[in-house]
């Protein structure tokens, strides 16, 4: 397997698990996971109402680029 693959594979991992123990606290907000392994991009979104205030908070960010050197021999 490509060590990339590997690499996106363990970061879907870790902001699902995130967002699930973010969507049980009782405070009325959803976390929301969105991958763009394409371009490396990761993003977790809380949403939600709160009375009438609604959130929308990016609360995690991550860009991932894995560049291999080639043999230049």
């Amino acid at each position: 397997m490509d060590t990339r693959l590997k690499y996106q594979d363990i970061i879907k991992s870790v902001l699902e698990n995130h967002a699930d123990y973010r969507t049980g606290l009782p405070d009325g907000y959803a976390s929301q996971v969105l991958f763009d392994d394409e371009r490396g991009q990761y993003l977790v979104l809380d949403i939600g109402w709160s009375g009438d205030n609604y959130l929308l908070w990016q609360e995690i960010t991550l860009s991932y680029s894995c560049a291999f050197s080639g043999n230049t021999n």
